[in-house]
């Protein structure tokens, strides 16, 4: 059985600064700030460094992490914040199986409470939300999931190899175990698999953030070679 980890959210604000002139002989009477960061990068998803080896089963590829905003508006009522920054629309959890004959398995994940980092948290009945839609795909090569067509449609039947929860909901709470995808009851051949996850949202409830609050967590992503 392999587990990986992955996922934080937190992103860059990029301030701006005033300047004046002043007599020669003036003195400063009054400062303030204006914090400024930044950051870049194009990678969507995060490879498993480990090499594939034989007669074996190990995730590949789980999402780099996921970003919704750093500068969002307070509401007292429930928001929803869609992805941001590059490639909006799609990620991929993926899944290389090099043993032999037909063999179960299944992807699940769970995730952390968001946090602040000092006292400020979205936990208990206020947990947020992880929501995404998802589609059960094949899965060729090695290469990053998404890249040199590497990803192909299976039928969306009862005999695919592989099924996967259409919609997939993931609170935010630490202890909440859901089930992404898996091989069909019978298991299924060697091969790689992936599940395409798209339409990925965050759902807070309202009254509960900071003014200037950066909330961080992560998401779990736990393969297990059972049903």
């Amino acid at each position: 059985m392999k587990a990986k980890k992955w996922i934080t959210a937190s992103l860059a604000v990029a301030g701006g600064c005033l300047l004046a002139a002043m007599p020669a002989s003036a003195a400063e009477v009054d400062s303030m700030n204006t914090y400024m960061s930044v950051g870049f990068g194009t990678d969507t998803q995060t490879p498993n460094p480990s090499p594939v080896l034989p007669n074996s089963i190990s995730l590949r590829s789980v999402p780099s992490a996921l970003s919704f905003g750093d500068n969002n508006s307070l509401s007292a009522n429930t928001q929803t914040f869609s992805l941001q920054g590059p490639d909006t629309t799609t990620r991929y959890v993926a899944v290389k199986d090099t043993r032999t004959g037909d063999n179960p398995w299944k992807v699940t994940a769970k995730a952390s409470v968001l946090t602040d980092g000092s006292t400020s948290k979205f936990e208990g009945n206020n947990a947020a939300i992880i929501q995404f839609n998802s589609s059960a795909k094949a899965y060729h090569g090695n290469n990053a999931p998404g890249t040199d067509n590497n990803i192909s449609d299976l039928t969306g039947q009862q005999g695919d190899p592989i099924t996967s929860n259409y919609s997939v909901i993931i609170p935010t709470d630490d202890s909440s175990t859901t089930e992404v995808f898996k091989s069909a009851l019978e298991g299924t051949p060697a091969g790689g698999w992936a599940c395409e996850l798209t339409d990925i949202k965050l759902i807070v409830p309202g009254g509960i953030a900071y003014e200037g609050a950066q909330y961080a967590g992560k998401i779990t992503w736990s393969l297990d070679d059972t049903l």
